[in-house]
């Protein structure tokens, strides 16, 4: 039952963490700036475009976009660790006669330091599958960039060719 509830309770909280960032849209510089810089090379070695924005952002851009991923989901898990120990001390608070440690979390007695002392013990597994996407999985925003400069490199090229 305590296994049941520490699962139940770490869902809720990394389901219901804010963004790490206020503007989710917005790419980080490194992502940016390294699609910027390598389109036009992509766009004349790699003729189909969806192919050609692929392989610029999942291969060509793949590690500033796990780097953002990996920050974003510390960001993330250092909410929700804070949020933990916050409740732990509203609790010891509440509870001024009693040792935390002594007490077992089951439906009478609820512990909520158990999971504030645990809230890291992650193993070094990156919970990113309740974040939405994987570190490697690139940003909606990141494909948009990669497919616009794309189309706008092969367009520029059409038209300087009719």
């Amino acid at each position: 039952m305590r296994i049941a509830a520490a699962i139940a309770l770490v869902l809720c909280g990394l389901a219901t963490a804010a963004p790490a960032r206020a503007d989710d849209t917005a790419l980080a510089a490194p992502i940016e700036q390294c699609i910027r810089s390598n389109a036009i090379k992509v766009a004349s070695a790699v003729p189909n475009l969806n192919e050609a924005v692929d392989f610029l952002v999942e291969k060509i851009c793949a590690k500033p976009i796990a780097d953002e991923a990996a920050v974003q989901q510390a960001n993330v898990m250092k909410q929700y660790s804070d949020r933990l120990r916050k409740n732990c001390d509203t609790w010891k608070a509440a509870h001024p006669n009693t040792d935390a440690a002594s007490v077992s979390g089951n439906d009478e007695s609820y512990n909520p330091c158990q999971l504030a002392d645990t809230a890291g013990d992650s193993g070094g597994i990156n919970w990113t599958i309740f974040a939405g996407r994987t570190p490697s999985e690139a940003p909606p925003a990141a494909v948009a960039l990669a497919a616009q400069l794309l189309l706008d490199q092969r367009l520029a090229h059409m038209n300087q060719t009719h």
